[in-house]
This record gives structure tokens, sequence and C-alpha cells, in this order.
């Protein structure tokens, strides 16, 4: 029960009250009852008045903290002609207009920043207010919660029309009997293909939505050279396809990570698949495993084209794709994976040509 009903509640109540007060003693006394009647309609009509009163303010604040909280510094709020009323919103006018103005400053000294950074052949550290050198993670969480955010809001709009809409034309195909038969067949072959698309759209957004619901890994004791192995054989019927030699140029005995062999098989699967097509054809893919002081190297490289120098700064950017049809979450998924794992990991061009990718667990 919101305030407002308990103040109203109250009114009601305690007017009843002496109303009931007032019939019992005023009863014999026709013009007192009158008059007391009189008394209680403007009292409550006083009560209604002041209530709306005080909730116009709170409505104010109300609506003012919803258009805060979505980042909307434009919106001003009219005089209403009361004293205390104008001042509140002249207060908060005044506010979201240093808000915004805040704002719009900001984002100029980022932008000026940004540009300094591009500019300077020099390594640059950021420091928090403490001093303290800043983390990229911390950059990475603001990015993921941005993309995290609009990708739930896509995702549940094109849910919900894909549901309905799919229902709709699963309804309509029941028409079919009804129709000639030289209509029939088109008419069936048109709610397939609209079926079908919806059903292509939907595993779409899925791809999307499995970045933002990634779970956290469960760690468990792996040879990594074993699940190497795996990888070369599931994909083995798709390189000998295009003629690609698969090579191990060192296997080290390494001993086991601890890692999420699930997720970890889908990093590889995404980096050896990338290595495939960039190759095409007739080419070859060299891995290398190696002990590095009490941890896991692992190098993959193609005799592909190497990566474009347009492309290199945002490769693991979400939906950033240098394929025609890609879109962009293969690299992003691989950088969510090892960065839960806290797994050390880097994509570039090979110094003998194509393109490498280097991971220590």
């Amino acid at each position: 029960m919101t305030l407002r009903t308990k103040l109203v509640v109250y009114l009601v109540a305690a007017h009843v009250v002496f109303a009931a007060i007032a019939l019992a003693t005023l009863a014999s006394r026709p013009a007192a009852l009158i008059g007391a009647e009189l008394i209680l309609a403007l009292s409550v009509a006083t009560g209604v008045a002041l209530v709306r009163a005080w909730i116009v303010p709170m409505r104010l604040v109300r609506s003012g903290t919803h258009l805060m909280q979505d980042g909307d510094f434009t919106a001003h709020f009219r005089q209403t002609g009361h004293a205390e009323i104008d001042a509140m919103i002249g207060v908060y006018n005044r506010m979201i207009d240093t808000l915004r103005d805040e704002r719009a400053r900001g984002r100029e000294q980022e932008g000026f920043v940004q540009k300094l950074i591009a500019a300077s052949p020099s390594g640059i550290l950021t420091l928090d207010h403490d001093g303290r050198v800043r983390l990229t993670t911390e950059l990475h969480d603001t990015e993921k919660a941005a993309y995290g955010k609009l990708i739930r809001m896509t995702t549940h709009e094109v849910n919900n029309s894909v549901a309905a809409v799919r229902s709709l034309l699963e309804s309509m195909g029941t028409y079919a009997p009804q129709l000639v038969s030289d209509d029939r067949a088109d008419f069936r072959k048109g709610i397939e293909v609209a079926v079908t698309r919806l059903d292509h759209l939907d595993t779409f957004m899925r791809g999307f939505a499995d970045v933002v619901r990634l779970p956290a890994p469960a760690l468990r004791p792996c040879v990594l050279k074993d699940l190497v192995d795996d990888i070369i054989v599931l994909m083995s019927p798709q390189l000998a396809a295009r003629r690609i030699e698969v090579r191990w140029a060192e296997a080290a005995d390494a001993g086991p990570s601890l890692l999420d062999r699930n997720q970890i098989e889908q990093v590889l699967l995404n980096v050896v698949k990338n290595a495939m097509e960039a190759i095409g054809e007739d080419g070859r893919i060299t891995l290398a495993l190696r002990s590095e002081r009490g941890h896991v190297g692992l190098e993959i490289t193609d005799s592909g084209p190497g990566l474009p120098d347009a492309a290199r700064g945002h490769l693991f950017t979400p939906f950033f794709s240098t394929k025609k049809d890609g879109r962009g979450l293969g690299l992003t998924v691989v950088r969510e994976i090892l960065v839960q794992h806290r797994f050390e990991f880097e994509l570039e061009n090979a110094d003998a040509g194509g393109a490498r990718f280097r991971l220590r667990c």
C-alpha cells in the first residue's frame, strides 16, 4: 500500500467516525446535524486537496529519478504556479543543466584523451584516484555490461515477436486444405519458408545471448595436448576436404592444467575454425605445445594471409567481424572464456606469415 493510499484511507476512516459521532449526538437537532455534515464535507474536500498538493512534488521526484536513471538530462519540468513546488522544479532544472554540461564536458575530455593516446608514440599508464594503476579488467567489465544490456533487451524483444509470429504462421497453415489445389502447394511453401527464417533468426539471437549467459568455468585438471588432439580429430574431415595439413611442431610432455574442458574446447574450436577459413584451401596449421615455468603454452599458427592492419585493434571487439556474414561473436566468446580463466592470450601476425594465436595456462 502506497503512502498516498494510506493517507486517503486515514481521511476516509476519520471522517466516517466523525460522521457517526455527529449522527449519534445531533440526531435530535436537525439544524446542527446539517451544519456538522457541511463541515465534514468541507473537511473531506480540504483533505483531498491537501493530499493532491502533497502528491505533486512526490510525482516530480519520481519522474525526475526515472529520467536520471535513463540518462535523460534534456527534460525540464514546467512551473506550476505554486511557490513551494516551483522552487523544487527550479532546483531540479538547474541540477539537470549542470549534469548535462558535465557529461558533455566529460565526453569532450574523453575524446581528446583518446586522440592524444592514439597519436602518442609512448606507452601510457592510467591511474585511479588513489594513484594506483587502473587495470584493463575494469574497462572490460564496463564494456561487457554495456553490450550485455543491449543483447538482453534485443533478445527479449525478438524472442517475443518470433514466438507470436511463428504461432500465427502455424495457425494459418491449417487453412491449406481449404485452398484450391493449384494454390495449396505455394501457400504451404510460403509458410514453411517463413517458419524456417524465424528459426534462423531465433538461432542467430541465441548466439548473442550465449555471450552474456556464459557461466563461470568449472576448473578441473586437464591435459591440454589430449584436448587439442580431440579437436584435430573432430575437425579432420573439414581440414582434409580443404587439403589443409595439421602439424605438431613440438608436443612437449606438459602436465595437466586447471581449466573448464568444455569452455576451452569451444575456444580451440573457434581458433582452429578461424585458421581453416583464413587459409581457404591448400595450407597448413601448425601447433606447438611447451612447458613454460610451471605453465603450459600453446601456439596455433596458420599459413593464411594474416590479419589486416585495420582489424588488428578490433579482433576481440563485440560485433566486429572481417567476414562477410560474420556476427563478431566467435572471438568475443574466446575472450570472455579466457578472461574468466585468467589465462594470458593474444592473436597476432606471425613473423613467417599467417596469423598466430598464443595461449598460456
